[in-house]
């Protein structure tokens, strides 16, 4: 594991929100897996900024089904694995 001290993590986690401006009307999807170390920032950054964070589960989540849950839930954030951003495109492009 990676270990990080509180202090530099919290003041990059509030200068994160501050960049992006996130606030308490945002909603991040969390689509990383716990087990990477990077995937921290996505549910620490929006809820130390007031954010909702909506968690993907275990399975694996066709294009159709993100962007779905997106709309469902209001998502206003996200990151993706590039590839998966690309079909996520494809797909809002042909069907949304």
């Amino acid at each position: 594991g990676v270990a990080v001290s509180h202090g530099p993590l919290v003041a990059h986690i509030i200068a994160t929100g501050e960049r992006y401006e996130t606030s308490p009307a945002d909603c991040e999807l969390h689509f990383m897996s716990f087990a990477f170390d990077g995937s921290h920032e996505g549910w620490m950054h929006p809820l130390i900024n007031g954010a909702s964070v909506l968690i993907r589960d275990d399975s694996l989540w066709l294009p159709e089904y993100t962007y779905e849950q997106m709309h469902r839930h209001n998502v206003t954030m996200a990151v993706f694995p590039p590839v998966y951003l690309q079909q996520l495109a494809e797909h809002a492009e042909r069907d949304g």
